[in-house]
């Protein structure tokens, strides 16, 4: 998803071997938020998420076994909140998080047997 002007929510969902990322965000204007998603086994990173004007928050998050980077997230500004978020066995980092005017926070975060 590109160019989007209001809150995204993603929940209890599981985008698994994709060509690409399992899950695509740019430049989004409002929050976004993650809750119960399983992202693993795709082509390159399994969360991405780029340039939003908002909080990213992550919640029961896991990222496993992707080519790339398991969660990456860039470029935000807001807090970033990771909560309950395992990024293991991934291609580089397993989990990954930038505020350019927020903080970014971890909670009961794990990622071992990354790249």
């Amino acid at each position: 998803m590109r160019d989007h002007h209001s809150d995204v929510t993603l929940g209890y969902t599981a985008p698994t071997g994709n060509g690409l990322e399992g899950v695509d965000l740019w430049s989004i204007t409002g929050a976004v938020t993650f809750t119960d998603v399983t992202v693993n086994e795709n082509d390159t990173t399994g969360i991405a998420v780029n340039a939003v004007t908002g909080a990213v928050t992550l919640t029961n998050v896991t990222a496993s076994g992707n080519s790339r980077e398991g969660l990456y997230l860039y470029s935000n500004d807001g807090d970033v909140t990771f909560t309950n978020v395992t990024g293991n066995n991934n291609g580089a980092e397993g989990i990954y998080g930038s505020a350019n005017d927020g903080d970014v926070r971890f909670a009961n975060t794990n990622a071992p047997g990354n790249g």
